[in-house]
């Protein structure tokens, strides 16, 4: 696969994700609009975490699974052997944790315990098992489908939000954590429908391993530091900010990231591609690499400008609930070329088989991202805490460049990595 190819793949994808665009940001105007900036932000804030710690249910058997089947079509079985039984006990533990600190977070009377359970039981179990269905086809090269699928549960939730607004519920809110929780089992069912061939039964289920474990480790790493770096400041600004800037928040970081597609888009396309060549084709991931970076890079400034301009605009299309969004928005316009380049870095560390460097970056910029959060709340001001998105994406997108730059020319690694 070329340049070429891989532009190709982009296209191709890029229209599932461009159709998905439209759908988050109908999903997201709709939620918004229904639910107002306070119970907005508490809603979102509870969406993250539950993704956060969902991210460790399947143990990076997603990401097992489409380097397998990556390189041998044949070897999702025996991944699958091991990883349902995980996603089972590890789902349940992750939705237990999810139950204890949003009831430590948030008080009962802000979000029910029926919500927090159909939030958390979908995105702690039944996600996982979706996220294997796609990585399936991924590894096939069926990256379009692969992304349809993960689609399709936004999509159910987007008619499931039409028609919270349009029936008008007096509970608004549990109603859509009804349809978010039935969105997740139907697209599970759809999944299971057009599975390349049957999931093993319950008898080949195996006791995991240690050398599963160790196998799996830096991918499940990668997975929960992926996750961290999308979801983790939505969760912390729970108890940083208060409820109604919570919304303005969350409101402008969803927006950040249904920007971001097109780039994803690119990356994902890329991926098999670079698991198969690595080492045996370097100058051609060298340049692949290259190729991916500038456009992306090129991308992300044409979206910081567009951004800027269109903000007073975004923030009318919300509604009177959600004033001061324009000012955030252009806050979180500087941190669209670090997170480009480091959606362009992190993935292509992990695909030449350097995982650990990936999880290395991403925990600095975990770390960067809560310590400088609080600094920018306690010294600078509340609204300010999108400063802190920007300096832990800058410092990941450009150190990620530079790193992977030295992997693929046999430069040093700093010893940190």
């Amino acid at each position: 696969m070329t340049s070429g190819a891989v532009a190709t793949a982009t296209i191709r994808t890029g229209l599932v994700l461009g159709v998905r665009l439209l759908v988050l940001a109908g999903t997201l105007l709709l939620v918004a609009r229904m639910l107002g900036s306070q119970q907005f932000g508490v809603f979102a804030g509870a969406c993250s975490l539950a993704l956060f710690l969902g991210s460790l249910s399947s143990f990076g058997s997603q990401l097992m699974m489409l380097r397998a089947v990556s390189k041998n079509a044949e070897s999702s079985e025996e991944i699958l052997s091991y990883a349902i039984p995980l996603v089972l006990l590890l789902g349940a533990i992750a939705l237990v944790c999810f139950l204890v600190v949003m009831s430590w977070a948030i008080p009962s009377a802000q979000i029910s315990f029926g919500v927090l359970l159909a939030i958390g039981f979908a995105e702690t179990i039944l996600q996982p098992f979706l996220g294997l269905m796609s990585a399936e086809h991924h590894g096939l090269g069926r990256v379009a489908r692969s992304q349809a699928l993960q689609f399709s549960p936004l999509a159910l939730r987007f008619i499931f939000a039409l028609l919270v607004s349009f029936i008008g519920f007096q509970d608004v809110l549990s109603a859509y954590a009804l349809g978010y929780f039935l969105a997740s089992v139907a697209a599970l069912v759809l999944g299971a429908y057009y599975l390349p061939k049957s999931w093993p039964n319950w008898r080949k289920w195996r006791v995991v391993t240690l050398t599963y474990i160790s196998a799996s480790c830096s991918y499940a790493a990668i997975n929960f530091c992926k996750s961290g770096s999308a979801e983790l400041d939505k969760a912390v600004a729970l108890k940083l900010l208060p409820v109604d800037l919570v919304g303005l928040y969350a409101a402008g970081s969803r927006v950040l990231g249904a920007l971001m597609l097109p780039v994803s888009a690119m990356v994902v396309s890329a991926v098999p591609y670079i698991f198969r060549s690595q080492d045996a084709h370097l100058h051609d991931t060298r340049r692949m690499v290259f190729y991916m970076s500038g456009v992306s890079f090129a991308y992300s400034l044409f979206l910081l400008v567009g951004l800027w301009i269109a903000s007073p605009f975004i923030e009318i299309i919300f509604g009177d609930g959600f004033k001061g969004l324009s000012e955030i928005l252009r806050i979180f316009c500087f941190a669209i070329p670090g997170l480009s380049l480091r959606l362009v870095s992190g993935n292509a560390l992990m695909a030449i088989g350097r995982p650990w460097l990936r999880v290395g970056l991403e925990v600095i910029g975990l770390v960067t991202l809560v310590a400088s959060s609080i600094c920018f709340v306690i010294f600078v001001g509340e609204k300010y805490m999108p400063f802190a998105v920007i300096l832990s994406e800058s410092i990941m997108g450009v150190f990620g460049i530079l790193i992977l730059r030295s992997v693929l020319y046999k430069k040093s690694i700093p010893s940190c990595f």
